[in-house]
């Protein structure tokens, strides 16, 4: 798996030669993790769940590109078997966050919370997620 520069744009090369486009602004559905809030003891379980964000921004070293942060936008609710839109992303203001997602290539390691589900990533069109209007807040 890699993801190279073509015809201007950034791709992600997954197994069988499929491509994903990857560039800023492009819509993906991907395996993410929801931080739930517990209690003051154990603050966050982590939840392992589909997302469909927005392509914000990549990473990348003297390799080349090592991954891509992604802007959740609506969340797969398991438990009802429903997307919902997530309400309340804020940008993040510290070098600590959990969202946006940092979806990393496999072997490349970064220190704030990467995931590495970019096998999972594909391609969706907006338009098909805009009559799921129930609220959801990270």
């Amino acid at each position: 798996m890699q993801i190279i520069m073509q015809n201007a744009g950034r791709v992600l090369i997954k197994k069988h030669n499929r491509k994903v486009n990857v560039e800023n602004g492009d819509v993906i559905q991907y395996q993410g993790i929801y931080y739930k809030e517990i209690n003051e003891i154990q603050k966050y379980a982590p939840i392992q769940t589909m997302f469909v964000g927005i392509v914000c921004e990549y990473r990348a070293d003297t390799s080349g590109i090592t991954g891509i942060y992604v802007e959740p936008l609506y969340i797969h609710d398991a438990i009802q078997n429903q997307w919902k839109k997530i309400m309340n992303y804020e940008i993040p203001t510290t070098h600590y966050f959990s969202y946006p997602h940092l979806l990393m290539l496999p072997g490349k390691e970064y220190r704030h919370l990467p995931l590495y589900f970019l096998h999972t990533c594909k391609n969706v069109n907006l338009h098909d997620f805009y009559h799921f209007t129930e609220e959801f807040y990270l």
